[in-house]
């Protein structure tokens, strides 16, 4: 079966049987995150099901396990052609658009989806605890990968064509010391063009990526000052490491202290708005939450910190 065969194949199995939630509730897009798959959700099927009866849910079934490090460009153009797909399968079924519920690196992955899918209907984007503005630090996949490769020195290896073309990780490390400032610009084919710093591939990606962003009715970003995976863990809501601390151990730790940390306010990306999230947030339709505590597993695992952080949002 070709690829877009399989595809409708699993949005037909998906979405068959079930009709509209008896009380109007939107869709559910559901996507997981780095070496996970669409099991991830199974907690949430339950969990929606029993305080909203019939939603329709759709664990996205795409580059599961080892094939979630495949290059991130390549997984947002594949969920948005499997997005495309099954709303063309049952149109009536999101007349009122559809929810995006996305975690960890699926987060970041998510926004691009949304930034470069003309035609997507997102009602609410829901982040939890993903890479917004990268990661930076010993983070453990690219430890394994790299192990002989200190962190100041990985953008060395991240930055060029090659890597960036075959590895979803490189795509979003945010090295933001000024010794790799230019290599990111230059050869991340990814993160910058996604905050509004880079040109895309397309003359007119720039605005076209910003106007899709802003199509989005509401957008949350949720991250927790207790997870250790997302560095800094403030990355889930714009933060990113200072400049001028990249090279400082402290910095480089899981939960950093607030001093190593560059508030979204601060940052190009609201500074100039190039993205449209800060005129997202001063209309009331992009928030930041950030609850003590909350590991990075626990978004997806955890029944009261669904119920209390995130169900409030899937109406």
């Amino acid at each position: 079966m070709g690829s877009i065969g399989l595809v409708c194949g699993l949005a037909l199995l998906t979405v068959l049987g079930r009709g509209l939630g008896v009380d109007g509730y939107k869709p559910l897009f559901l996507l997981h995150g780095l070496n996970d798959n669409e099991g991830e959700w199974k907690d949430y099927a339950r969990w929606v099901q029993a305080r909203h009866p019939g939603t329709q849910m759709h664990p996205i079934p795409l580059f599961d396990d080892d094939k979630s490090l495949v290059a991130a460009w390549v997984q947002a153009k594949t969920i948005g052609e499997y997005i495309r797909n099954v709303t063309k399968l049952h149109p009536s079924n999101f007349t009122q658009g559809y929810h995006l519920v996305c975690h960890s690196q699926g987060g970041i992955l998510c926004r691009s989806v949304i930034e470069s899918m003309n035609d997507h209907n997102v009602s609410t984007f829901i982040s939890l605890a993903g890479p917004q503005m990268g990661e930076y630090g010993e983070y453990g996949p690219l430890q394994e990968l790299y192990p002989d490769v200190v962190v100041p020195n990985l953008w060395r290896v991240l930055y060029t064509w090659t890597v960036q073309d075959i590895l979803s990780v490189a795509d979003y490390w945010h090295d933001t010391s000024p010794e790799a400032h230019d290599a990111f610009l230059k050869f991340n084919r990814y993160l910058p063009v996604m905050n509004g710093q880079a040109p895309g591939p397309g003359p007119h990606d720039l605005i076209r990526f910003k106007t899709n962003f802003m199509r989005v009715k509401r957008a949350v970003f949720f991250g927790s000052d207790g997870d250790t995976e997302i560095m800094p863990w403030q990355s889930s809501v714009f933060g990113s490491v200072r400049s001028n601390l990249t090279h400082d151990a402290e910095c480089i730790k899981a939960q950093a202290p607030v001093r190593c940390v560059l508030p979204r306010e601060e940052h190009v990306l609201w500074v100039n708005d190039t993205i449209g999230l800060r005129q997202m947030h001063q209309e009331g339709r992009a928030v930041f939450i950030t609850p003590s505590n909350i590991t990075h597993m626990q978004w997806t695992h955890d029944e009261n910190v669904f119920v209390q952080h995130v169900l409030p949002e899937l109406t």
